[in-house]
């Protein structure tokens, strides 16, 4: 199931995606697991809007 949740400059797609495939080739990933990568994903996306652009 997708996350309801937007993330400014990332899709969380890519993360469910990831994690999918992780969980075929190694097994489940526990739901306090899930929840860190996703307040690391997020906070990676925060942080990319603070980055100065590229000149």
């Amino acid at each position: 199931m997708r996350s309801p949740c937007w993330v400014p400059g990332g899709d969380p797609a890519v993360l469910d995606e990831y994690l999918a495939d992780y969980e075929s080739r190694k097994g489940p990933v526990s739901e306090s697991a899930r929840q860190r990568a996703r307040q690391v994903f997020d906070e990676v996306f925060a942080e990319e809007a603070e980055w100065p652009a590229a000149g």
